[in-house]
């Protein structure tokens, strides 16, 4: 597991609980992952798409929060990255080839009524 106590620091006990960091740190790696590099476009995901919701914990931060945690810390989501980063290559979960699935399929999601 990755060191946040760093990001954990510069919370403080007093006023209303803030969202926890690694709620910002899950739903960031997840957007980087799919390529996503706006926070409103990431507020709304937490909002609509299950993936997200799951990771914020059915928590909807909005898009000033999300981009202020960004900023203000840049520097130690940059090292949580790189350690999550060594973990998987040392977890053999990253290689040299990439691969694309370019299938369609079908869906019915519809219930069928009896």
């Amino acid at each position: 597991m990755s060191d946040i106590s760093a990001i954990e620091s510069t919370y403080s006990e007093n006023g209303f609980p803030a969202y926890h960091p690694r709620l910002f740190l899950k739903i960031l790696f997840y957007e980087y992952l799919i390529n996503i590099r706006s926070s409103r476009k990431l507020h709304q995901m937490t909002q609509h798409y299950t993936a997200f919701m799951y990771l914020a914990a059915m928590q909807k931060p909005d898009f000033h929060t999300i981009c202020r945690f960004h900023s203000t810390h840049l520097d130690h989501i940059k090292e949580i990255f790189s350690q999550v980063i060594t973990f998987c290559k040392e977890m053999d979960m990253i290689g040299s080839s990439k691969s694309i699935n370019g299938i369609l399929v079908k869906a019915n999601a519809f219930p069928r009524q009896s």
